[in-house]
């Protein structure tokens, strides 16, 4: 995983995972992704691991807004 992660950021990729924050709205960490398993013991995805892939998906798209809207004019 961190392989990965230093090749995108040396290619210029912009990496982004969702992010979270304690109960007293203090500290913000962030996570490189998000992810589910399932199988026979584990037939569907959980709640957190579903809030966890809605979370990555709202800090893709405000960020893919903030970066169209800082793009230069020409």
């Amino acid at each position: 995983m961190v392989s990965l992660l230093l090749f995108m950021l040396n290619n210029r990729m912009v990496v982004a995972g969702p992010l979270y924050q304690d109960a007293e709205g203090e500290d913000i960490w962030g996570e490189i992704g998000s992810s589910a398993m399932t199988g026979p013991l584990d037939p569907g995805v959980s709640e957190s691991e579903a809030d966890a892939g809605r979370r990555l998906g709202e800090r893709v798209a405000r960020l893919a807004k903030k970066l169209a809207q800082a793009k230069p004019s020409g």
